[in-house]
């Protein structure tokens, strides 16, 4: 599983993904391969509310982190933990101290 781990029974998304600090302007790169979701999409009987999730991650959870990472000048080797919540979602990413990803996880329950 990549990302961070988020207790609950709903749908899970979670990423690995490349984080680059101060010197590159704390760009987040998310890479395909380096991604999880759960339930797999066979195992999925709501796809409306699949597609919502989806759709909740890209325009309201990631641009948030986005702009969070910059405004906190978050450090590569920092273990704080950014939460964004809304309704019945939550994110939260943390580099874990690892000097080049942030871990990221999303869950809805």
């Amino acid at each position: 599983m990549f990302g961070r781990p988020i207790e609950g029974k709903g749908r899970y998304w979670g990423a690995r993904a490349i984080y680059h600090g101060y010197a590159h302007g704390y760009y987040i790169d998310l890479l395909p391969d380096r991604q999880t979701f759960e339930p797999a999409s066979d195992a999925d009987p709501d796809m409306k509310a699949r597609k919502q999730f989806f759709k909740w991650i890209e325009k309201k959870a990631l641009p948030w982190l986005r702009k969070e990472v910059k405004r906190q000048a978050l450090g590569q080797d920092s273990y704080q933990v950014l939460e964004f919540r809304e309704g019945n979602r939550v994110l939260q990413a943390c580099p874990n101290g690892s000097y080049g990803y942030l871990y990221i996880g999303v869950r809805e329950d």
